[in-house]
C-alpha cells in the first residue's frame, strides 16, 4: 500500500477468502483488524475489499476439503461487516448461496446433467438449480463434502457420453 501511495494511486482493492480449512474466528477478527489498520494508516487511499467464501475445487490439494457450512460462512462475514461498520471501507464479494452453487457444480457428477436440464426449463438462477436438484432427490448440502463412487473415483473423474443425444 505504501507503493500504491508512492505511485500516486488513489484506490486499492483487496481480495480475501473466508472458510479456508484451518480458519478460526480469530483469523476473521484479524482480517477485519488488518482492513481497519490499512484504512487508518493510509487515509489517502480509497479502500475496497472483496470477501468471498472458499470453494474447494477438483484437481487441487483441497478437493476433499468440505465446503464451509453456509451458516458459519454467513456468521464469519457478519463478524467482518460489524467490525468495519462506520469505516470508509467498501465491502463486496460473492454470496454464500452463490458459492454453495459453485460447490455443487464443482463437485457434482453425471447426475447434475439431469438437474441442470430441469433447471434450464425455468432459468438458470440459484432457485432453479435448487429446484433441479430437488427433482433428482438432491440438495445443495449433499455437495458440501465429496463422495467417491464405488469404483473409488471422484465424480469429476468419470465422463459418461450418451448416444441418445447429440
Amino acid at each position: 500500500m505504501e507503493l500504491a501511495v508512492a505511485a500516486g494511486l488513489s484506490k486499492v482493492k483487496l481480495y480475501f477468502m473466508i472458510g479456508l480449512p484451518t480458519e478460526t474466528t480469530e483469523d476473521i477478527r484479524a482480517l477485519a483488524d488488518l482492513l481497519l489498520r490499512a484504512a487508518r494508516d493510509f487515509p489517502a487511499l480509497t479502500l475496497s475489499a472483496t470477501i468471498s467464501p472458499f470453494v474447494p475445487k477438483p484437481w487441487t490439494p483441497f478437493q476433499e476439503v468440505p465446503f464451509g457450512p453456509p451458516a458459519e460462512l454467513t456468521r464469519r462475514r457478519r463478524i467482518i461487516r460489524q467490525a468495519l461498520r462506520g469505516s470508509r471501507i467498501a465491502l463486496s464479494g460473492e454470496s454464500v448461496r452463490s458459492a454453495a452453487a459453485q460447490a455443487v457444480l464443482a463437485r457434482g457428477g453425471a447426475e447434475l446433467g439431469r438437474a441442470l436440464a430441469a433447471a434450464s426449463e425455468t432459468g438458470l438462477g440459484l432457485s432453479d438449480l435448487r429446484r433441479g436438484l430437488r427433482q433428482i432427490g438432491r440438495r445443495f448440502q449433499d455437495y458440501e463434502t465429496v463422495v467417491r463412487g464405488s469404483d473409488g473415483k471422484y465424480p469429476w473423474q468419470v465422463i459418461r457420453l450418451s448416444r441418445d443425444r447429440p
